[in-house]
């Protein structure tokens, strides 16, 4: 499969991996030499990342590409020789120009999973970007794109760039040509002879665009034929004249540049109908020689173990049963130390630093603090903290949602910081680090804090929760209504939040890859979203329960404790089995009720075993047979023909091959906390058995 490039879908894979990492070094850097000013060390850094992209892209073919980053070397150039001051105008510029790499890398990310992204198409205005590039770098202030540069060719390769220049340029008197030079073949100085072309024409004219371009003509990546689209005003013969009497130069053939034949050649390349594929580009991961190495190793004691196994069942009968049984438990412990140590370092070849997705951040707050006119003062913490990659692909998006709310809702004005007898500058921190098994990220600010008062006075007028309700609900209880769908403290919508939406994302997002998400706020003096997370998606720590002669895994990342009720401590509201837990009202769910299986005749004075989940600080009491322990699981899918289950999160497979359900605590919750009537419960149950 090739897309409009005419690259594979691997070659394009990689490139955009590596244009990614340095469009990261370049942000990273930029908002370095923002804050801390001109740095050479630093300069130096941003300079060869726009290099590398400019090398790559060219060799790409995406001439934008290689026209803006050109544009941008120029101007960092200018910069490093400290020619220029990076002031606010430059680098308001130099980032004006990422914005818009960016915006060409995303099309061609497009286009790995649709053929028919064009990718030579940008919505942002290049032309004024380039323009103010080039002017920073001219130092003056009424320059505009015309002849007098000689790379203009990779600054209007795009063809409606081309297109418009030449129109203006046919206002003017000129006509554009298409010229094909022929350079002899034992020329001994190629890339030398194109240089040379190129310079005769621009005395007379100006070269739009040239195959090969520029940069590989620097970089001597020349063969016998040179290609250019000219505008002059001058007759062929002048053009004839200054190209002919260049050494090695034996051909020559000029002709009106006709846009219609000359498109596909100077722009792109032509797609192929029909082909789809789909982009694997978030789903890969860069492993070391020596992890393959180590896992190449494994799988050989594995096929060893796999041998004599095969050899021990082969003398099944004819040798003595103890030397057998010895045998097969040598077998089994070595087998079981193997794969364990293949499941570990399966499970940290899927680990990546967090630092992959937090450096995406600097650059977001930088620029929604400028936007609210706030000062803030962004700093990440524990970035070399591993997580595995479908979770960090997972939390992406609540911790933009955390951040655009810290700088929207969370951090004041510098007046009112100061007023309140706060520095001016605000303090944002995203910080991750593990705890035993899990992974804690928290997003905290100094700013105005939450009140947990004016939550609830926000959720009665919005007829979330009623003035009776209001009450009973604790400090805590009242901060988790954030995460209520369409809630909102905004007075008024900004660009940047206060229509509502976006925390209850958060919650789910994050409770979709088994964590979970607490809240520590006091008004006035700042607010921390700490999030839980599990190291991996593979495996989870669960609790199994039995219910009559079935077994389900609990999420340990769910569970608070394991109780054993008496029933006189049972109490009935709102035609509910409710229990008190250290001072709260706890709803009790009997789960075989709940999937309608048949339930055992228990006597009054009975005890059983709950187990207490909670999600969003809500708890509730599971009511099951009887409790088995913990264990680590490894989920597998329900599958494509059950789909998605009510309660049901997935499913494993138990050491004696026995299967079992994994509950989804949250789906639970959401109907036994909700204003549910009993046919809620049987409408669960039902859904599970049709499907």
């Amino acid at each position: 499969m090739v897309n409009d490039l005419g690259l594979s879908k691997e070659e394009l894979a990689l490139f955009l991996e590596e244009t990614e990492e340095q469009l990261e070094i370049l942000e990273t850097d930029l908002m370095e030499l923002e804050s801390a000013g001109y740095d050479e060390e630093v300069v130096a850094r941003i300079f060869r990342a726009a290099h590398t992209i400019k090398g790559s892209s060219a060799t790409l073919g995406h001439q934008q590409m290689t026209a803006l980053t050109h544009a941008l070397e120029n101007l960092l150039d200018q910069v490093r020789k400290q020619v220029i001051v990076p002031d606010e105008t430059v680098m308001q510029a130099l980032f004006s120009a990422v914005d818009n790499l960016r915006e060409m890398e995303q099309r061609l990310r497009e286009s790995m999973t649709n053929a028919n992204v064009d990718t030579m198409t940008h919505d942002s205005n290049l032309t004024e970007v380039l323009n103010s590039l080039r002017l920073l770098a001219e130092g003056s202030l009424d320059f505009v794109i015309k002849s007098d540069d000689i790379h203009v060719v990779e600054v209007l390769g795009d063809a409606e760039l081309l297109h418009a220049r030449i129109a203006e340029g046919e206002q003017e008197g000129m006509k554009a040509l298409s010229i094909l030079v022929k350079i002899a073949p034992d020329s001994i100085m190629p890339a030398v002879r194109a240089y040379q072309i190129i310079l005769n024409l621009e005395e007379i004219g100006e070269v739009l665009w040239s195959q090969p371009t520029m940069q590989e003509i620097e970089a001597e990546e020349v063969g016998n034929d040179l290609r250019i689209i000219f505008l002059t005003d001058h007759p062929r013969e002048t053009i004839r004249s200054k190209l002919t009497k260049i050494t090695d130069v034996v051909g020559l053939d000029i002709k009106v540049f006709n846009p219609k034949k000359e498109e596909k050649s100077t722009t792109t390349k032509s797609k192929k109908d029909g082909d789809e594929h789909r982009s694997d580009l978030g789903r890969t991961v860069r492993i070391d020689v020596s992890v393959l190495d180590s896992l190449l190793n494994m799988v050989g004691e594995l096929v060893i173990d796999r041998n004599q196994l095969a050899e021990v069942i082969g003398k099944v009968g004819q040798s003595d049963l103890e030397d057998t049984k010895d045998e097969l438990l040598h077998i089994s412990n070595h087998l079981g130390l193997i794969t364990n140590m293949l499941q570990e370092e399966i499970l940290q070849a899927r680990l990546l630093p967090v630092d992959r997705l937090f450096k995406k951040f600097p650059r977001m707050v930088r620029d929604l603090a400028k936007q609210s006119k706030k000062e803030v003062d962004f700093r990440i913490e524990g970035e070399n903290t591993e997580l595995d990659r479908s979770i960090i692909e997972y939390i992406g998006d609540p911790l933009i949602h955390l951040l655009r709310n810290a700088v929207d809702h969370g951090v004041e004005l510098p007046e009112e910081r100061v007023a309140n007898g706060k520095p001016r500058v605000a303090i944002i921190k995203l910080s991750a680090e593990r705890k035993e098994n899990q992974i804690v990220i928290e997003v905290a600010d100094d700013g105005r804090g939450i009140d947990s008062e004016y939550i609830k006075n926000k959720a009665i007028t919005k007829g979330i929760i009623s003035t009776e309700e209001a009450r009973t609900l604790s400090d805590e209880q009242a901060l988790n209504l954030i995460f209520v769908p369409g809630f909102s403290t905004a007075e008024q919508v900004s660009e940047v939040s206060g229509r509502g939406v976006g925390m209850d994302v958060v919650r789910r997002n994050i409770e979709n890859v088994g964590g979970r998400i607490d809240i520590l706020a006091e008004k006035g003096q700042g607010s921390t979203f700490r999030i839980m997370l599990p190291l991996t998606m593979a495996t989870i720590r669960s609790l199994l329960i039995q219910l009559d002669n079935s077994i389900f895994a609990l999420p340990l990342s769910s569970v608070l404790e394991t109780i054993k009720v008496d029933p006189k401590d049972v109490q009935i509201a709102r035609t509910k089995e409710t229990l008190i837990v250290r001072g709260e009202v706890v709803p009790l769910v009997r789960l075989k009720k709940l999937f309608e299986m048949e339930e055992n005749a228990q006597t009054k004075d009975e005890s059983f075993y709950a187990v207490l989940v909670s999600v969003n600080g809500k708890q509730v009491g599971l009511v099951v047979d009887s409790l088995l322990g913990e264990q680590e699981v490894v989920i597998k899918s329900l599958g494509s023909f059950l789909g998605d289950v009510p309660g049901m999160a997935g499913a494993t497979v138990l050491g004696d091959g026995t299967l079992a359900l994994i509950l989804d605590v949250s789906s639970l919750l959401k109907i036994a906390h909700g204003s549910k009537a009993d046919g809620d419960w049987r409408e669960l149950g039902e859904g599970a058995k049709k499907r």
